[in-house]
């Protein structure tokens, strides 16, 4: 990622309350708060096709809830997750990278990935969003500029 450092740790109140915003934003089809269009997320339709949206808890700070979602929210370990696809089939869920650290802020991505049925195959990648949060004072805000990416 360009301009991203190493990981570091930011407090888990902190990181779930950013990246709650974000899925919400891409859940909804709302802007992220101070934007004035809904976040994009290329390939959402096959999430949203399944009969509720599944993410993984890795990588996920304090607890996350969405308000407004169109289908129900199953946060799960990336175990519970290959071991569903195993038995219903390929399953398509969210999972958000680790923070990484930018000049003055904290860059998130949340991407599509694809858990597939037979054992021991890869989980493939699919499209992605990357948001860059600003701290302002006591509050974070979103950059204006948001970048999808797909595999």
């Amino acid at each position: 990622m360009p301009g991203a450092r190493s990981s570091f740790k930011l407090s888990d109140k902190a990181l779930g309350q950013l990246q709650g915003m974000m899925l919400k934003a891409v859940l909804t089809a709302s802007p992220l708060p101070g934007h004035s269009r809904p976040l994009d997320l290329p390939d959402l339709s096959l999430v949203l096709g399944q009969p509720a949206v599944v993410l993984s808890s890795e990588n996920l700070g304090g607890p996350i809830t969405v308000e407004g979602a169109a289908k129900p929210l199953y946060i799960l370990p990336e175990e519970a997750i290959l071991e569903r696809a195993q038995r219903e089939g390929d399953l398509n869920y969210l999972r958000f990278q680790p923070p990484h650290r930018i000049k003055g802020g904290v860059l998130l991505t949340l991407q599509i990935s694809i858990a597939p049925r037979v054992p021991g195959s890869p989980v493939l990648g699919l499209s992605g969003v990357q948001v860059t949060f600003y701290r302002s004072g006591r509050r974070w805000q979103a950059a204006e500029e948001t970048a999808a990416f797909a595999a």
